[in-house]
């Protein structure tokens, strides 16, 4: 069942970039408790994550760069629950996937609230 799970996850660009790949791109995921370490490694997928919607709205994404996209918003919406990474996530059931996301999309989405609020 996980195979198939994965084997889905990969086709629709849902299976996380591969560990070397995330590292190369945003360095390696900090510990929780890390506060100024994770705020900056969330700022890096922020602003990738808004390159990507930029890009999108010049012109029409193939499958790579709408899947590298979606795996950048979904780290960022994982980065704020603890324990929770992009690999684990893919393997959990469908119903506490949803809550992680869900979970992780209110915080994120409190987040940019607050980044807003600052620079205003």
């Amino acid at each position: 069942m996980r195979i198939a799970v994965l084997a889905v996850a990969l086709c629709a660009g849902l299976a996380p970039l591969p560990c070397g790949a995330e590292a190369a791109l945003f360095g390696p995921r900090p510990h929780w408790e890390q506060t100024e370490q994770m705020q900056q490694y969330r700022e890096r997928l922020y602003a990738a994550h808004l390159a990507c919607c930029e890009g999108a709205k010049l012109q029409l994404m193939g499958l790579g760069e709408a899947r590298a996209c979606g795996d950048i918003y979904l780290r960022l919406k994982l980065s704020f629950l603890n324990g929770v990474t992009p690999e684990r996530y893919v393997t959990m059931h469908a119903a506490t996937r949803a809550v992680a996301h869900d979970k992780g999309y209110a915080a994120y989405r409190a987040w940019v609230h607050r980044q807003t609020a600052a620079r205003q």
